[in-house]
């Protein structure tokens, strides 16, 4: 039905968390929502649906790129690697360092601040406010 609206397009599948950290292996592990995901995907290829985009957050960093990878994920969001406050940045140093500005699609009417991360309900707010300062 959603193609039939006009603009509109199915385009994918997602899921969370795709992943979770697995302290005892050092890095991470899929979650059966992975294999969910990839179930629900094949079930759409055989009904016409191909090439659908696979949206698989959860754990997300630098060190679970190739997991998300080799697990089909299409995309991945960022999360808690903008502000290095994954499970897996808590065991050790990783590749990223926390985001000073995340500005988001959330039209809240209040910005609010979060240690190495704002969340403003536009730039222009932000400017105005100093909500980080």
């Amino acid at each position: 039905m959603l193609d039939r609206v006009p603009g509109g397009r199915f385009a994918g599948l997602t899921t969370f968390p795709a992943l979770l950290c697995d302290r005892a292996a050092g890095g991470v592990r899929p979650t059966p929502n992975l294999r969910t995901v990839h179930r629900a995907a094949a079930r759409l290829a055989r009904l016409g649906r191909k090439g659908l985009a696979i949206n698989a957050p959860g754990t997300t960093s630098a060190r679970a790129m190739a997991a998300l990878a080799e697990g089909g994920a299409t995309e991945v969001e960022p999360g808690h690697g903008l502000t290095d406050t994954t499970p897996l940045h808590a065991a050790g140093d990783l590749p990223e360092r926390p985001a000073m500005l995340y500005l988001t699609g959330d039209f809240a009417p209040i910005a609010s601040c979060l240690p190495g991360v704002c969340r403003c309900a536009s730039f222009a707010n932000y400017l105005a406010e100093q909500a980080c300062t």
